[in-house]
């Protein structure tokens, strides 16, 4: 099934990425419309908001950094309100290719899946040793949270039917909130799919903040035991 058929929009959350937005949004091009891409310019202070709507996108700024997890939720709702089927995430760095988008989209309706995840190779050197630690165990005690396996709870590479979105509402902000949002899914029986992608984390920047995002993340765990 094509995008269009489908009605799918994206959603860009993106904080300070002005260098690597265009390479992004012209690979997304030729997939997606440009009135279904969504750039959610998180208080960027480097022209990130400038980059997107270059290419005629539709662009959500908050007038401060809010977090990730908020930046997709007001991606969420415009999507929403402007009556996508379904809803692709993926990063503004680079980090997820478009190019997989035809594979989002033919797992979930082949498959007859609510929700598809990106499945990275968790290995060396493709990830850096530190993430591919942290992607583990996250993954394993989300697992446990979700009551079923998941491989990769930290892949923000995603496309959600509507049903989802409308019914599976997470209370963080942060880089939490994509876990929050599995094991949400999860555990309203919702039928999760996954999609094997490449990622690159050349050349990037992380804004994760480890400390502060550990103890959210704990934090959120807490709330399912």
């Amino acid at each position: 099934m094509k995008a269009g058929k489908l009605n799918v929009h994206a959603v860009i959350p993106s904080y300070n990425v002005a260098d690597r937005l265009d390479g992004v949004l012209s690979k997304i091009s030729e997939v997606l419309p440009s009135p279904r891409v969504w750039v959610v310019d998180d208080g960027s202070d480097d022209g990130t908001g400038g980059v997107a709507r270059a290419y005629h996108v539709q662009v959500i700024r908050h007038d401060r950094n809010r977090g990730k997890g908020a930046a997709l939720k007001s991606g969420f709702k415009a999507c929403l309100d402007a009556g996508a089927g379904a809803v692709l995430t993926l990063d503004g760095d680079g980090q997820h290719d478009p190019v997989f988008i035809p594979s989002f989209i033919r797992c979930l309706v082949e498959a007859d899946r609510d929700l598809v995840v990106g499945l990275r190779e968790l290995r060396w050197p493709g990830m850096p040793p530190d993430r591919i630690f942290s992607n583990r165990v996250s993954s394993m005690i989300a697992s446990v949270a979700a009551g079923r396996r998941i491989p990769d709870s930290q892949c923000g590479y995603r496309l959600y039917r509507r049903s989802v979105l409308t019914r599976v509402h997470p209370g963080t902000d942060h880089y939490e909130t994509e876990t929050e949002m599995l094991i949400l899914a999860a555990r309203a029986g919702f039928r999760m799919g996954w999609c094997p992608v490449r990622t690159s984390y050349e050349g990037q920047t992380s804004h994760i903040r480890r400390l502060n995002d550990t103890a959210r993340f704990l934090l959120l765990i807490g709330k399912f035991f």
